[in-house]
C-alpha cells in the first residue's frame, strides 16, 4: 500500500474466515532496519518484518503460516483447515508445503485471474481499507499539515482494520463470492457477463 509522495510500498497479509473471524497481520515495510517508533501503537500480536523490497519473501510467508496455524488450531471442527491464497510462488516453497502438510493444512491457490471475484478479501475488505486509509490520511492533512509517513500509517492501521473487518463485512464478502453459502452460479453468472454470453 503506497503512501505520500515516495509511494514506498507496505504489505499487508490478511486472513479471513467464514465464521467472521480475521487474525492478527503481518506487517511487511521496504526498510533495511526496523525503527521503534513504528511499533509504538502496534498491538503486540501484529508480525512485522522489513525487506528491501516491501513485498513478502519466503522466510516471512513460512513465518505466516506458522503464526496462522498457531492462530487457529484451537478454531478448527475437523481434522484440516481449508486456507485460500493466491498463487504467490513463497507459498510454494518445500519448507512451506511440508508444514502445512504436518500441520493438515489445505491450500488451494486461487488463480490470479480469478481474485477480483473469488477472493473475499479482494471482493469486501480491500477497498474498505483503502477508504479508511484514504479518510486517515485526510484526517492528518486537515489538521496537522504534515505529510503522511510510515508512522502515521502504523499508527492509524489497527483502527484501520478494526472498522474494516467486522462480522457483516467479512460475511458480505464470503457471499458476494459464492463460497459461503455456497453458491456457484455467481461465478457462473460473472463468467458469462465477462464473456457476454447467456447463461441459459
Amino acid at each position: 500500500m503506497p503512501y505520500g509522495n515516495n509511494r514506498e510500498l507496505i504489505t499487508l497479509v490478511e486472513a479471513i474466515s467464514g465464521s467472521g473471524n480475521y487474525i492478527p497481520l503481518i506487517v511487511i515495510i521496504t526498510a533495511k532496519t526496523m525503527l521503534e517508533k513504528w511499533c509504538d501503537w502496534l498491538p503486540a500480536s501484529y508480525l512485522i518484518y522489513t525487506t528491501e523490497s516491501g513485498y513478502s519473501t519466503d522466510i516471512t510467508c513460512l513465518n505466516y503460516i506458522k503464526h496462522f496455524y498457531k492462530i487457529t488450531k484451537n478454531r478448527v471442527k475437523g481434522t484440516w483447515i481449508l486456507l485460500l491464497m493466491d498463487g504467490y510462488d513463497s507459498y510454494h516453497t518445500y519448507e512451506f508445503l511440508l508444514y502445512v502438510e504436518r500441520k493438515k493444512i489445505k491450500i488451494y491457490a486461487l488463480s490470479s485471474h480469478t481474485l477480483h471475484f473469488l477472493q473475499p478479501l479482494d471482493v469486501g475488505c480491500f477497498q474498505l481499507i483503502k477508504w479508511h486509509y484514504g479518510q486517515a490520511l485526510n484526517k492528518l492533512a486537515w489538521y496537522s499539515g504534515h505529510k503522511f509517513n510510515k508512522t502515521d500509517f502504523l499508527t492509524a492501521l489497527p483502527y484501520i482494520r478494526q472498522r474494516t473487518f467486522t462480522r457483516s463485512i467479512i460475511a458480505v464478502s464470503f457471499r458476494r463470492t459464492g463460497i459461503i453459502l455456497f453458491n456457484s452460479k455467481k461465478v457462473l453468472l460473472y463468467l458469462c457477463f465477462l464473456e457476454n454470453v447467456n447463461p441459459n
